[in-house]
């Protein structure tokens, strides 16, 4: 996370905040410019999110969880082959 606010505040932050910087158009199509700093902030929030981020009702842990009791109350263990 780091890495990413050093990039936004000496590379990326001149560029503005702009996904798509457009400077040319060539026969083969656009040609796009380096990103803004807007790319830096959604990798930020992404990893704050998975780090700070908790097990919902709908996650992968939580089914497990439910998987895992529902087969101890019903005599099996979930370790057996």
């Amino acid at each position: 996370m780091m890495s990413m606010l050093v990039a936004m505040f000496t590379v990326h932050l001149r560029y503005g905040f702009s996904a798509i910087n457009t400077i040319g158009l060539t026969k083969d199509g656009p040609v796009f410019g380096p990103p803004g700093y807007e790319v830096s902030l959604l990798y930020i929030a992404g990893l704050l999110v998975l780090v700070l981020g908790v097990p919902g009702p709908l996650s992968v842990d939580r089914w497990l969880a439910r998987r895992k009791e529902t087969w101890e109350r019903s005599g099996g263990s979930p370790h057996a082959t």
